[in-house]
């Protein structure tokens, strides 16, 4: 079983997760909550030293890689972002892996304690080059771009960002 780390500060339901399923494995997270307010945000991911084995090109051609934005507060009208690798290794090029659509968020209150989660999965070949860029820089950069601007900036807050190896079969 590969080691799991930080679990303690995510919530409980996702902990009992991740931990019921052995094969799942944490491979990187973004150490804090991000607030988006509108303007573009860079977002590093540090990659775990021990699932970095993860990242070889057999084992991603062997499994699902799942971005995943958890415990997500804002308004349903906030501006939806793309979301882009940076690949260093390929001249700083941004690589599309997706889009975060909020249309169902809101904002955080005792009624909505655990807010939303929304996952991204990562296709090929962005998934070879996220591979690359786990080996090269131990971190992996990821650029949000908003699609619209708003005229008064919109704020949505995540509490967490960690990319998962879930292996095929």
């Amino acid at each position: 079983m590969d080691v799991l780390y930080t679990l303690s500060v995510f919530s409980g339901a996702l902990a009992q997760v991740i931990m019921a399923s052995t094969s799942i494995s944490i491979l990187a997270e973004h150490p804090g909550p991000l607030s988006l307010t509108g303007s573009e945000a860079e977002v590093q991911l540090q990659v775990y030293e021990e699932n970095q084995h993860r990242f070889s090109h057999e084992s991603l051609l062997d499994s699902r890689v799942i971005l995943n934005f958890h415990r997500i507060f804002g308004e349903p009208y906030s501006p939806n972002y793309d979301v882009y690798l940076v690949a260093g290794t390929q001249g700083n090029s941004l690589e599309y892996i997706g889009t975060l659509s909020f249309f169902s968020v809101a904002p955080k209150s005792p009624e909505n304690s655990e807010g939303a989660n929304l996952k991204i999965k990562i296709e090929s070949p962005v998934r070879e080059m996220l591979g690359n860029e786990a080996q090269s820089h131990q971190s992996i950069t990821l650029l949000l771009k908003p699609q619209d601007v708003t005229d008064t900036p919109v704020s949505v807050d995540i509490e967490f960002i960690f990319l998962c190896y879930v292996p095929k079969g």
